[in-house]
């Protein structure tokens, strides 16, 4: 019941938020699945570790579908290979016993996030088309 209540939480703030608040999400979304996932497999739970790495990878993979390589093909084409990168160390830190690789992958995602963060700030009404997910 509470996942419930989370999960209409998050779809209520991502209907509110900003296209590049919408981004800000998904990174926090992607960290929060990952350290999930490593707490997971620090007590052996791997079917939650499983579901958690799984999360982590759709949202990566719906980022990496937002991209719009037309309207800005420099970032797009280097978000286009940080996101493949992190879609294969996600997959690596996973096949790992121990939580402590998938907690690193997720290190990544928080100068990305607190740099759109920024963007969010400085432009609200910018675009998703423009904000290259």
């Amino acid at each position: 019941m509470g996942y419930d209540v989370a999960r209409n939480y998050r779809m209520q703030a991502a209907e509110f938020a900003s296209p590049v608040g919408v981004i800000v999400q998904a990174y926090e979304q992607i960290t929060s699945a990952l350290h999930k996932g490593a707490r997971a497999a620090d007590t052996r739970q791997i079917e939650e570790k499983t579901q958690e790495v799984n999360r982590a990878l759709l949202i990566l993979g719906h980022l990496q579908a937002m991209l719009d390589h037309n309207a800005g093909p420099k970032v797009a084409e280097k978000l286009e290979t940080f996101y493949e990168t992190m879609r294969y160390q996600i997959v690596v830190a996973s096949a790992k016993p121990s939580g402590d690789a998938l907690r690193k992958v997720s290190e990544y995602f928080v100068p990305l996030r607190d740099a759109w963060r920024v963007v969010e700030r400085e432009h609200p009404t910018l675009p998703a088309a423009q904000s290259m997910g």
